[in-house]
């Protein structure tokens, strides 16, 4: 039984690391013939709306006090639009193996803004294994550091990916301020990715990017359902938040969290939140 548990632990563990790690092979495709604020929108219109059905047929609590939908607007804009649009217009410029080891810095200010909103102390346990994280993601890397070019494209690609970290960790933050409901993880970010879908949409249009068009080749729809599917839903509807556990979290975290937690049979100490593709 406990061979079987262990077995099981480390499947999801896994599964989990291989979803959310390979978004980013995806990212390329759904920029090359539409707009990054269109491929946003669509992607998280279609994840948010995933989630929301799930929420539904679940019985969970699907209202919110217009509180809630401001935070959930604010998170959207924040968590699941500008960050997002910032990401993919930075994949045009740098690498996506770049761009992930360098979304990997969003728990450098998750930790600061933890600090000052949340009262979260600041530990060396907490330090060592942002350090560890970030170095490791450098080493997988390190071939695409080595030929980068430091031009002004690839330093502004940089530059896009770290301001999109920051408005990554202001719309977890913004999370936090909801309150706990049965199955929020999932209704929240479900109406948190429509506002952010909505948001990009409505910029896209006015933007001037021909309506609302979209690219119907075989790896547009095919790149379009993987990261909608599996790495904005599948992980979100996986994401069972174990008791004792703060809020905040990304899906992902509180994914492999829970293997953890399952393992151990111990309370969730409180972690830094991160982000995913």
């Amino acid at each position: 039984m406990l061979l079987k548990k262990t077995y099981n632990i480390k499947l999801l563990f896994f599964i989990g690391t291989i979803i959310g790690g390979t978004g980013w092979i995806f990212v390329p495709f759904q920029i090359k013939h539409v707009s990054a604020e269109l491929s946003v929108a669509y992607r998280f219109l279609l994840a948010g709306g995933i989630l929301t059905l799930v929420s539904f047929f679940k019985k969970y609590p699907l209202q919110h006090s217009w509180k809630d939908h401001f935070l959930l607007a604010s998170q959207g804009v924040t968590l699941f639009s500008a960050n997002y649009i910032l990401c993919y217009i930075a994949a045009k410029y740098i690498c996506s193996g770049l761009i992930a080891a360098s979304v990997s810095t969003m728990i450098i200010p998750n930790i600061i803004l933890g600090r000052i909103f949340l009262h979260q102390k600041i530990t060396l346990k907490i330090c060592a294994a942002a350090s560890l994280g970030i170095i490791g993601l450098v080493f997988l890397y390190w071939k695409d550091f080595l030929t980068f070019n430091f031009s002004s494209s690839g330093i502004l690609g940089l530059g896009l990916c770290f301001i999109s970290t920051f408005l990554a960790a202001i719309g977890t933050l913004i999370y936090n301020a909801l309150p706990s409901k049965e199955g929020s993880i999932i209704t929240a970010n479900g109406f948190a990715m429509m506002y952010g879908g909505v948001f990009s949409l409505i910029y896209a249009i006015t933007k001037g990017n021909n309506g609302a068009y979209f690219e119907f080749s075989f790896l547009y729809i095919l790149s379009m359902l993987y990261i909608s599917l599996f790495v904005s839903s599948i992980l979100f509807i996986r994401a069972k938040k174990p008791r004792g556990l703060p809020r905040g979290c990304s899906a992902p975290q509180i994914f492999l969290l829970r293997c953890e937690v399952c393992r151990s049979g111990s309370k969730a100490t409180a972690p830094t939140n991160v982000s995913t593709t």
